[in-house]
């Protein structure tokens, strides 16, 4: 692998308010369950699944009160470790705030963690809103980081 990102835009969406969202949001939910659901079986299953909803905590008290203001969200961005520092990034990047801009996004966010480099998101223009100390993986306090970006 070289690297990968994932995205949402809520923006793109032509009926934000109807309860036709509300409908895919919990089918959204029911399907997650059903994917879940073999994880219960193990152990390590089940504290995957612990430290996913810690994770959703952190973010969503992060984002707490500001959720209106974005129109997208950078949800994953993963770059191999050989394809580290050789632009792979930054070009995935690029090309998700093109997308961006092309769909009238004007704000997005993203989480991170210091697990990260935070330093690739400050360099590319992002601003730090938020952070959170919370210890999650085996008892291990980290920094959680909500930052802000315009397309």
């Amino acid at each position: 692998m070289s690297g990968i990102i994932t995205t949402r835009i809520d923006k793109s969406d032509p009926y934000p308010r109807a309860p036709r969202r509300a409908h895919r949001s919990r089918r959204h939910r029911l399907r997650v369950i059903g994917l879940a659901m073999p994880l219960l079986l193990s152990v390590e299953g089940r504290h995957g699944l612990h430290e996913m909803l810690s994770l959703s905590r952190v973010d969503a008290r992060l984002l707490h009160g500001l959720r209106s203001r974005f129109d997208a969200e950078v949800t994953l961005l993963l770059v191999g470790d050989a394809a580290r520092g050789h632009g792979v990034g930054r070009a995935l990047f690029d090309h998700a705030i093109s997308r961006f801009h092309d769909t009238g996004v004007n704000r997005y966010f993203l989480f991170t963690d210091t697990s990260c480099n935070v330093g690739f998101y400050e360099h590319r223009g992002l601003s730090r809103l938020r952070e959170r100390r919370a210890a999650l993986r085996g008892g291990v306090a980290e920094t959680f980081y909500l930052y802000e970006g315009r397309s």
